[in-house]
Order: structure tokens, then C-alpha cells, then sequence
């Protein structure tokens, strides 16, 4: 946690994040949380590009799916 707060500190961002921008949280190995995405451009068991409100994330892996997806939440394991 020490790492992320120097990060956090030298980058100059807030601690909290801000509304309605994509937080992404990465759970182990196999699991990726996006909340506040725009939805889903490209999917394939390789590849997930994912839109939100400047640009897009792109997820790459081996077997990926869709394990969980809501107007603001995304689940993607693999």
C-alpha cells in the first residue's frame, strides 16, 4: 500500500476517485472490475476493449468472459 500512496502522491492525484470516471480494480490474476464503462466495442476470448467516457481499455488475457456486466459494472475473468 506504501507504493500506491508514493504513486498517488508523485502523479498528483486525488485519493478518492472521481464521479463518473472508469475504476478499475484488479482482483488476483483472473479478475478485472471496471465501473462506470460505456459498454463493450470488441470482445473475443483474447481481447475485451472496453469504452468509457475518454478513451477505451483494452484487457488481454486467455479466456476471458463476461462474468458480470451492468449498466455501470463490468466483471471480466480469466
Amino acid at each position: 500500500m506504501k507504493f500506491m500512496e508514493q504513486l498517488t502522491g508523485a502523479a498528483d492525484l486525488p485519493d478518492a476517485p472521481i464521479p463518473a470516471q472508469p475504476l478499475i480494480e484488479i482482483a488476483g490474476e483472473k479478475r478485472v472490475l471496471i465501473e462506470h464503462h460505456c459498454g463493450v466495442s470488441h470482445y473475443t476470448r483474447q481481447q475485451i476493449a472496453v469504452k468509457v467516457k475518454f478513451g477505451q481499455i483494452l484487457i488481454s488475457g486467455d479466456a476471458l468472459v463476461r462474468t458480470r456486466m451492468t449498466k455501470n459494472l463490468l466483471i471480466i475473468s480469466g
